[in-house]
């Protein structure tokens, strides 16, 4: 499927062809077919890659309030995207809902 990824303004920030992953719910992979990420935005996601990967859990609430400030969304589908993930500004992973210990949630918990 190919969407764009735009934020609460309506700003374009990628577009993307992806598809949902067999394996794991909410999960989808794809390919960045333009990407224009603000370096504030891509730097963002970098550090909460960093993060997770470094397994600093508990450095991520203020880091993905400031990325879920953003308001992120797939602009056809119409959903928030999270846990996004972004390699060489070509592949990009998300969730169509917040995952967490106890299932996944519609949107970032402070938001709810």
């Amino acid at each position: 499927m190919i969407d764009c990824i735009i934020g609460k303004d309506g700003e374009i920030y990628a577009v993307i062809d992806y598809s949902p992953d067999a394996k794991i719910a909410h999960y989808f992979r794809g390919k960045i077919v333009d990407y224009v990420f603000t370096d504030e935005l891509a730097a963002l996601v970098d550090e909460y890659v960093a993060l997770v990967d470094g397994m600093a859990l508990s450095l991520l609430d203020d880091i993905e309030s400031e990325i879920y400030g953003y308001g992120l969304r797939l602009k056809e589908a119409g959903v928030e995207i999270f846990g996004l993930e972004i390699k060489d500004k070509k592949d990009i992973v998300f969730f169509d809902k917040y995952p967490t210990g106890k299932g996944f949630l519609d949107g970032f918990p402070s938001h709810n």
